[in-house]
């Protein structure tokens, strides 16, 4: 059994422009800074010194997991496995945006009834194993760690703990306490 505290990264100037990031997007801002800190301390107060910190390889959450691994007295581990999902044509845009361009691929990705509609994204069953199988990777290498990663890595994270059919808003540096056990993952108060 392992417990994972899963982190979704600070707030970057898309997340405020509400453009989707997926394997693009900028660094944190002013604001995702500050939560970054500010996480980071609550973390070093409950949490044991030199907690293993993993991360996704995206600047945005390289970022955030800095300022948790400073806090610890750990390292900042890298992992292109806790991407987000690539999104292709939704990088760097914003629903309007697409809603004028491809119209039908956003209204069926919209309505959940494709979620592979958008054209050069990665497939979803191919996102969901990639962090299925990481989550359970990262168990298996240590008791308790820390796992700062994006808001579609933890929806995925939630639903094989909560069940399927569940829909989350996930702020920005919000933490989710994850047990994992073999194949199993449970939400921990």
């Amino acid at each position: 059994m392992s417990i994972l505290h899963v982190v979704r990264h600070g707030e970057t100037d898309w997340n405020r422009e509400r453009r989707f990031q997926g394997h693009r997007g900028p660094g944190l801002n002013a604001v995702g800074r500050e939560q970054a800190a500010d996480l980071a301390t609550r973390l070093a107060a409950s949490l044991p010194p030199a907690t293993p910190v993993y991360t996704s390889d995206l600047t945005r959450a390289r970022e955030t997991a800095a300022a948790i691994a400073a806090a610890l007295g750990s390292v900042a581990r890298p992992r292109a496995d806790l991407r987000e999902r690539g999104l292709g044509l939704l990088e760097g845009r914003t629903y309007a945006e697409l809603a004028r361009t491809h119209p039908e691929a956003v209204a069926r990705y919209r309505s959940r009834e494709d979620r592979d509609a958008i054209p050069q994204s990665e497939p979803l069953a191919r996102f969901e194993r990639r962090v299925l199988d990481a989550a359970r990777d990262i168990a298996l290498a240590c008791e308790e760690a820390v796992v700062v990663t994006h808001g579609g890595v933890l929806r995925v994270l939630l639903r094989a703990a909560l069940g399927p059919g569940k829909t989350f808003a996930l702020g920005n540096c919000s933490c989710y306490r994850l047990e994992v056990r073999g194949e199993a993952i449970a939400r921990l108060p």
